[in-house]
């Protein structure tokens, strides 16, 4: 099994390298992903629905850019946090420079 910690980060590398495809790799087949969003908070439990939601915000950017990320194990379970500065805005196309972040 491989060490939590190693797998959130090659899963935010795959993450800012905006490669959908390397980030299911990583994904448990019961993967619990949740997501606080302007209209409310969601969960997915499947690999595909998480990576197509994430390519839904993130594929259509022309520029993309890290500002911060974070990896860490708490209890047995991965903490990924990251910041990203992004435009087109992914749900506001024409709006400039996005700022999303994920604790």
């Amino acid at each position: 099994m491989k060490n939590l910690r190693t797998t959130g980060e090659a899963f935010l590398k795959a993450l800012t390298a905006r490669d959908f495809k390397q980030m299911e790799t990583f994904l448990a087949p019961d993967v619990k992903f949740r997501a606080l969003l302007p209209p409310g908070s969601f969960e997915w439990s499947d690999p595909a629905a998480v990576i197509e939601n994430l390519s839904s915000w993130f594929e259509s950017a022309e520029d993309f850019e890290v500002l911060d990320s974070q990896v860490e194990e708490v209890n047995g379970r991965l903490r990924l946090a990251y910041k990203f500065r992004l435009r087109p805005h992914p749900f506001n196309p024409g709006s400039g420079w996005h700022v999303i972040e994920q604790q």
